[in-house]
């Protein structure tokens, strides 16, 4: 829930705006990507590891079970409010679905 409240929060969707837009034509396209949601993922890629390690979720490379975690937190959350438009889901039942989704197809 914190997290698509950060991401969808005004000041954050200006953000990602404007480093959609600057990564385009900049050579400080990697830079914008790492330091923002590159590197949160790649934390998250690492947490996902300990899971794995711990036996809570079933081993697969981390990079496509964070992909997949990510993709299911921000479908119909994340894009609606980059072009203005309202999300298509409430917040708290697209987390309910996705977590439950997710662990559907890792738990253990």
């Amino acid at each position: 829930m914190a997290y698509l409240a950060l991401l969808t929060s005004a000041d954050a969707v200006a953000i990602m705006r404007t480093a959609i837009a600057e990564g385009a034509n900049s050579k400080l396209r990697k830079s914008l990507y790492d330091a923002g949601c590159g590197g949160t993922w790649a934390e998250v890629k690492t947490y996902l590891t300990q899971l794995q390690t711990s036996g809570a979720i079933r081993g697969a490379d981390n990079r496509f079970v964070a992909a997949h975690l990510k993709g299911l937190l921000e479908a119909g959350i994340i894009e609606p409010p980059l072009y203005g438009a309202e999300p298509w889901f409430d917040t708290e039942q697209s987390v309910a679905f996705a977590v439950d989704a997710f662990l559907r197809a890792y738990a253990i």
